[in-house]
């Protein structure tokens, strides 16, 4: 029988599984500057405090516009600037530290950081732009060191709460707006420095009761300090020289103002709806008041009514309502833009010796007006003047009159007779004088 023979191969070998690859490394995150050098301590009480920047770079427009979740910022040493709305709308943010290495902080770059309630501005900043702290309803102080040398428009409007502010003797102006609607703002001292308040710059300041303006401030622009109904203090500086429209409208707790001997011009409704004041001195540098500058002034004039004259220290601004009659201005100053304009109760008027202009629109619609006697003192009668005064009959124009707005006696279709000299004739042909007046108008020139 066959043995079988057995089989000397060796069983193969099995193979080694093979490796899986290593899972390669995900690169690690960088953290962000905001993320950066958190403080444990500051973490778990939920306060995020981040040392934001880079040295020798700017914090770029719009980098952390509204983040909620920044409560604390510290600048890096290094830093250069602020970009525009850097950290607008951040409104859990109530803390920022700026390093002095910082010249410039863009337009809006905190605005409506309603947490935030205080800043300091360092020496090293030159240069705040527009809007920079608006909207900052949480903001109480505010301290500008060093160099900045204006208050850009809007830069704290509307910062609700804000009650200090103090501003070096480097700004030389404060702009449309830069503290309207600061409510709870109770006074200001204006820096010596400062030649010009702009537009709406105080306006609305409903808190405000005291303001102290240099003397180097030249002009108050329109509605500077408009509706600070708690206002009773003013000291207007002695080198003013305008002050703008409607630029102390609605101040209510004023009871006097001292106009300084500088100023040559005052704006339409200046002092309108000023209810409480009772006392004015107007300069002798003023040639002309427009009749709105008072208007709503009803304790003012209360003892100065003369012959049915409203006047403000001498000045005309209007006839008490429902006068009419013959009007003997003997004693006035003079007769600013619209004085009289829009009584048809009034027939006659005797303008002094000693009044020099008849401001713009003076009579302009007296319907009832017969006959005027102008004085010698005359020299200028302003723009529309007489328009419309339909029953004027005849008019002497005094030789000392060297101007005549246009349009002075247009629609007088009552007129016949004008005697003027002849130094006008070339005005009158230029400047449609008797535009529209009576087919039988005649003029004599004289000398």
């Amino acid at each position: 029988m066959a043995t079988k023979k057995t089989s000397t191969k060796k069983p193969a070998a099995k193979k080694p599984a093979a490796k899986k690859p290593a899972a390669a490394k995900k690169p690690a995150v960088k953290k962000t500057m905001f993320e950066a050098k958190v403080s444990a301590k500051k973490k778990a009480a939920g306060v995020k405090v981040c040392k934001l920047g880079k040295a020798g770079m700017p914090i770029k427009a719009k980098t952390y516009q509204d983040r909620k979740d920044i409560t604390s910022v510290e600048i890096q040493e290094g830093v250069t600037s602020i970009g525009e709305e850097a950290f607008k709308g951040c409104t859990a943010l109530t803390s920022v530290v700026i390093p002095d290495s910082v010249t410039s902080i863009g337009c809006c770059a905190f605005s409506g950081c309603s947490g935030l309630t205080s800043i300091t501005v360092p020496d090293s900043v030159t240069h705040i732009g527009e809007g920079a702290f608006s909207y900052c309803g949480g903001l109480t102080g505010v301290v500008i060191s060093g160099n900045v040398t204006s208050i850009e428009a809007g830069t704290f409007c509307e910062c609700k709460k804000l009650v200090s502010v103090t501003m070096p003797d480097s700004v030389t102006r404060i702009g449309l707006s830069a503290f309207a609607v600061c409510e709870e703002l109770r006074s200001m001292v204006i820096p010596a420095s400062v030649t010009s308040i702009g537009e709406r710059a105080f306006a609305y300041c409903s808190g405000l009761t005291r303001v102290m303006m240099p003397d180097g401030v030249t002009d108050i622009g329109e509605a500077a300090f408009d509706s600070c109904n708690k206002l009773t203090n003013v000291t207007m500086p002695k080198c003013m020289t305008s002050i703008g429209k409607r630029a102390f409208a609605y101040c209510t707790a004023l009871t006097s103002v001292n106009i300084p001997d500088s100023v040559t011009s005052i704006g339409g409704e200046a002092f309108v709806g000023c209810s409480g004041l009772t006392s004015v001195t107007i300069p002798n540098s003023m040639t002309s008041i427009d009749s709105s500058v008072f208007s709503d002034c009803d304790s003012l004039f209360d003892t100065k009514t003369v012959r049915g004259v409203n006047l403000v220290d001498g000045w005309p601004v209007g006839l008490e309502e429902g006068w009419s009659g013959d009007l003997d201005l003997t004693g006035i100053r003079g007769i600013g833009e619209g004085a009289f304009a829009y009584n048809d109760g009034l027939t006659s008027v005797k303008i002094p010796d000693g009044v020099t202009s008849i401001g713009d629109y003076a009579f302009s619609y007296c319907r009832g007006l017969t006959s005027m006697t102008i004085p010698d003192s005359v020299t200028s009668i302003g723009e529309c003047a007489f328009l419309n005064c339909r029953k004027l009959k005849e008019v002497k124009i005094p030789d000392g009159v060297t101007c005549i707005g246009a349009n002075a006696f247009k629609l007088c279709k009552g007129l016949t007779s004008v005697s003027v000299p002849h130094s006008l004739k070339g005005v009158f042909d230029e400047n449609d004088i008797f535009e529209d007046c009576s087919n039988d108008l005649k003029i004599t020139y004289r000398g």
